[in-house]
């Protein structure tokens, strides 16, 4: 019985050290009439003071998107189309273009994009990627054969 109680322990004491540990923390968190956004930041250097990505977590009537903000590109991914990334371009779209590889802005990408403005603004996020001049997404496929069965969805 006593051997039981010291695994047990150990087992309570390792799960405390290792979710204390965690590299992301929430900095904002917004209620929209479209859903919730919660915003984090993570690092994953032992360096606090540098942000290595910043990322919004965006929950709309159940469906499941992440933006991830990187210092060189913007990328979103939606819980729907898994296999997919969409990564933020620059370029003007031409009148008649192929929707398998641009994507425009919905009104809930600039609802998220012009919260995510203020972050930028301040000094400690300032070399992420800024959003001034986005005209659509570009379409990228991560997983040719399907999102893996078991893998959890997660920001990239």
């Amino acid at each position: 019985m006593r051997h039981l109680t010291n695994v047990i322990f150990l087992c309570v004491t390792a799960f405390n050290i290792f979710s204390c540990a965690s590299n992301r923390k929430l900095i904002e968190k917004t209620q929209t009439e479209f859903g919730s956004i919660k915003f984090y930041v993570v690092n994953t250097s032992s360096d606090k003071s540098n942000v290595d990505k910043i990322y919004a977590d965006v929950d709309s009537n159940g469906i499941k998107r992440f933006y991830s903000f990187y210092p060189d590109k913007v990328v979103m991914t939606d819980e729907r189309t898994k296999a997919l990334s969409y990564t933020v371009t620059f370029q003007q779209l031409p009148e008649k273009y192929d929707s398998n590889i641009f994507h425009g802005f919905s009104r809930w990408d600039t609802l998220v994009f012009s919260k995510a403005k203020t972050f930028f603004e301040t000094s400690g996020y300032s070399r992420l990627k800024a959003l001034t001049g986005a005209k659509s997404y570009e379409i990228e496929v991560n997983y040719v054969h399907g999102f893996p069965k078991n893998k959890k969805f997660e920001p990239l």
